[in-house]
């Protein structure tokens, strides 16, 4: 009995972790252009999961319907093949959890060439693109749409302005959708960004 009474709050704590997680994760294009880098980080990883566990479960389901076709409906009857589809299916998971991330990020540096950024005209200051919320409050904006994609040779010639707002005072101002093309980066940057 304690031992279950001990797995409760934590069953509670990890179901409302996740509740969390889907909800930043399901926030239209608008508010994920206002979420936080803690925010932000959080969704990744709780995506890199899902997708690892979702195709770690795939693997095993087609390895025992694979195993149950070739010993004739008899391999869920059999723990030693059962252990080895967790087995397969735990390192296909830690596979994909370690890899995935960083393929897609290569991925996304050599195929995709444009980007999106929220621009706004704010008041005494002109118009600026919306970067990414420093905290809940503190917007970070720059006169550079490309801001976060450039080189560090680039980041040392470059001149434009880099602005904390207000979010109450973005709030205020219409924003305006613009493509934007990526700066070109070497090879070198592709690969190790």
């Amino acid at each position: 009995m304690q031992l279950f009474v001990g797995f409760v709050p934590v069953i509670i704590l990890v179901l409302a972790s996740i509740i969390n997680l889907i909800v930043l994760n399901s926030k239209n294009e608008v508010g994920r252009a206002f979420l936080t880098d803690e925010q932000k980080t959080k969704v990744y990883y709780f995506n890199l999961v899902m997708f690892s566990f979702v195709i770690s479960i795939a693997f095993f389901s087609f390895f025992i319907s694979y195993q149950d076709t070739k010993l004739n409906g008899e391999a869920i009857s059999k723990p030693e093949i059962l252990a080895q589809g967790i087995s397969l299916a735990l390192f296909i998971f830690i596979i994909f959890l370690f890899m995935s991330g960083r393929v897609a990020k290569w991925f996304q540096n050599y195929r995709v060439k444009y980007h999106y950024k929220y621009k706004v005209d704010i008041p005494n200051i002109g118009t600026v693109y919306i970067i990414r919320m420093l905290n809940k409050e503190v917007c970070i904006c720059s006169e550079d749409p490309n801001f976060e994609f450039r080189g560090s040779k680039d980041k040392r010639k470059r001149k434009k302005k880099t602005f904390l707002i207000p979010f109450s005072e973005i709030l205020r101002q219409p924003l305006i959708k613009e493509k934007i093309t990526k700066v070109k980066q070497t090879n070198f940057e592709k690969f190790f960004e």
